[in-house]
């Protein structure tokens, strides 16, 4: 045998090495220029069944992530069938916005629910502050809405259900709170030094509370909208972002007067696919985005509720109670919010819900207004939700409605009954949870609150996170799921705010992801 060439075996081994050390360069290059693109971040369903989450599912562990934002209705019965069957990664985690996963506490579901969180918005509490400060830019700019020496407004859901009636019960609550307090009251009008006295502003009707459907495009949503602007609406409530866009149309084409628009889950107003320019409001003293006929919205904060679900996943902190102690479906410690394990109901304290801080002012002016003593008025947000959630009105809102003896249950359907004769409906008596419809019927919807889903917390993913080793590696274990085949995530809804709460939580660490 030959002897072999110590040169020739040295350069060889040497150009393997290079050649090692260059393919994982390339690999690490590769990786991090992936990780430049927002499409790394977010995926939707391959179809709307099992099958088609499932799919993605697999996927989407297959590539690392970890923890699975979900937001949208749609996520808690394909999750729940897919732990169910094992059909879910069992070191992955899955974060439900907007949705409650096994609301009906089924014990099919329990298996794996200490690594589900997820959170409901009590948004009725936003529309309080709503209907607030509706009243008020009402009664701040009558020149320009109470030329009739009217206020009103209408609203609509697009099917009643409590997650849509709520907004209404909320924004109804919110005007008889200013009409209470303001009576009399002389109202600054906004721009000037004029003051006109408080006008009650009024809720007009339809011929229906209810479109029947989400649809763009329906046609009962344009029939009421219509109906209401003959009725001579000044403010539209439309509960379905998917119409408000069918609002701010009609409201530009009313010749007869002005009609402004309140926007619903996100902030409608900064949208101009939705917020149509126009000039109805260019002349006039109203404050905000004078292009648009949308004045405000009422919001989830579907970002702000991402950040606090993803912060607790990474503390990886244990339930306050012993497992021995939690009785799945029981109302939580409070301690125990936006942990894993658990249903939160996020609320106004929680600043996940809220309104436009284009209308933080008028809600602010109209709190004061209604304060005897000086030393009782504030000048911030925040005072206003911590003197707010102390109201009397406000906490019927947390009062379970009181509908036996007062509906007849012969004509009841669903969440929607008539009220029965001699009797009367009173917040305060009845709870705040209750809504006249168009058709003199009610609709009520239970008061939510936050429960456990698990009598454990999983600190799965607070392992894997401080496992990382570089931060390439902890951008890698989060992604977003939509919530149907096809979604896109800069949709100026609930997909682009779970994104934008996934691009806080990692500047928060350091780590900067791309902007949609």
């Amino acid at each position: 045998m030959k002897k072999l060439n110590k040169k020739k075996l040295f350069l060889s081994l040497g150009s393997v090495f290079a050649l090692s050390s260059v393919v994982a360069i390339t690999a690490s290059c590769s990786q991090k220029s992936t990780l430049n693109y927002s499409q790394f971040y977010w995926t939707s369903p391959t179809s709307d069944d099992d099958n088609g989450f499932q799919t993605k599912y697999k996927s989407m562990a297959n590539d690392g992530k970890r923890a699975l934002l979900m937001p949208g209705f749609q996520h808690p019965e394909k999750l729940q069938n897919a732990l169910a069957n094992d059909k879910f990664d069992a070191n992955s985690i899955a974060l439900i916005l907007d949705a409650v996963y096994n609301n009906d506490n089924k014990a099919e579901f329990y298996k794996g629910a200490d690594r589900v969180a997820d959170v409901y918005f009590k948004v009725d509490e936003a529309a309080f502050l709503g209907g607030i400060a509706a009243a008020y830019m009402l009664n701040s700019n009558q020149s320009v809405f109470g030329k009739d020496n009217k206020l009103t407004w209408g609203g609509y859901v697009a099917l009643n259900a409590k997650n849509t009636t709520n907004y209404l019960a909320g924004f109804d609550l919110g005007v008889k709170w200013a009409n209470e307090k303001l009576k009399g009251k002389s109202v600054k009008q906004e721009g000037t030094q004029e003051t006109k006295t408080w006008i009650e502003v009024e809720q007009v009707y339809a011929s229906e509370s209810s479109a029947g459907g989400f649809q763009p495009e329906n046609d009962n949503a344009k029939k009421i909208i219509r109906e209401l602007i003959t009725k001579g609406v000044d403010l539209i409530l439309p509960v379905a972002i998917t119409q408000v866009g069918v609002a701010v149309t009609e409201a530009i084409a009313t010749a007869s007067h002005n009609v402004g628009v309140i926007g619903v889950d996100v902030e409608v107003e900064n949208d101009e696919a939705i917020n149509k320019k126009t000039d109805k409001f260019i002349n006039t003293n109203l404050s905000g985005n004078k292009n648009g006929v949308v004045r405000f919205s009422i919001t989830k904060r579907l970002d702000v509720a991402t950040v606090k679900l993803l912060e607790n996943a990474i503390s990886g902190q244990s339930l306050s109670k012993g497992k021995d102690k939690i009785i799945i479906g029981s109302e939580i410690d409070p301690r125990d919010k936006y942990k894993l394990g658990v249903n939160t109901v996020g609320n106004l304290s929680d600043g996940v819900v809220g309104i436009s801080p284009s209308a933080y002012h008028y809600v602010i002016d109209a709190f004061n207004l209604a304060q005897a003593n000086e030393s009782d008025k504030i000048s911030t947000y925040d005072q206003l939700v911590n003197k707010i959630t102390n109201d009397e009105l406000f906490k019927t809102l947390d009062k379970k409605p009181l509908v036996e003896g007062y509906l007849d249950v012969k004509k009841e359907t669903d969440n929607d009954a008539a009220l029965l004769e001699n009797k009367t409906i009173d917040p305060r008596v009845n709870g705040g949870t209750l809504y006249k419809s168009a058709k003199g019927t009610y609709y009520f919807y239970p008061v939510a609150k936050s429960t456990y889903i698990s009598n454990s917390s999983s600190n799965k993913f607070k392992e894997l996170w401080d496992g990382a080793k570089t931060n390439e590696e902890k951008q890698s274990l989060i992604g977003l799921i939509l919530s149907y085949a096809g979604a896109k995530v800069k949709d100026g809804g609930y997909s682009e705010a779970t994104y934008n709460g996934l691009k806080e939580f990692y500047a928060k660490h350091g780590i900067k992801i791309p902007t949609l």
